[in-house]
């Protein structure tokens, strides 16, 4: 287990029991949801000693939450971050919304999501919500 501490609080992430290396928490779909959201993201990455990443895996850990927060549907989203070779970061959030994420023309966070990682994309999922990831790497 992985715990930070932040304005007081102490929170506790479960590693992920099967696939690649990962924390994995569920979150209410609130905007305090974010920070916690991002609080994991850089703690996971110093976890693997991969602190030059820190900053773009928090990046896009709070665009994706965010995004979750604002356009989700129903009380909660997951969010994960995975290490899936060794030096790459996939970070994941999953909401119970079926609309997929369009990349606006103008600047947007999406926008710059695609400027920070490798690769992004979304995952639809059975019961109707979808994952949407994407892999930065050192």
């Amino acid at each position: 287990m992985a715990s930070t501490s932040r304005g007081g609080r102490t929170y506790v992430s479960t590693p992920t029991p099967t696939g690649p290396p990962g924390y994995i928490e569920m979150l209410e779909r609130t905007a305090e949801s974010v920070d916690r959201a991002e609080a994991l993201a850089r703690h996971t990455v110093r976890v693997w000693s991969l602190d030059p990443l820190a900053d773009r895996v928090a990046l896009v850990m709070r665009e994706l939450a965010g995004n979750a927060v604002r356009f989700g549907t129903r009380g909660a989203i997951c969010v994960a971050v995975r290490r899936v070779e060794p030096r790459v970061v996939r970070v994941e959030v999953t909401d119970h919304a079926r609309t997929l994420p369009v990349l606006a023309p103008a600047p947007s966070g999406l926008r710059r999501l695609e400027e920070v990682a490798e690769k992004w994309g979304t995952t639809p999922r059975r019961w109707g919500g979808k994952t949407v990831w994407a892999d930065i790497c050192e």
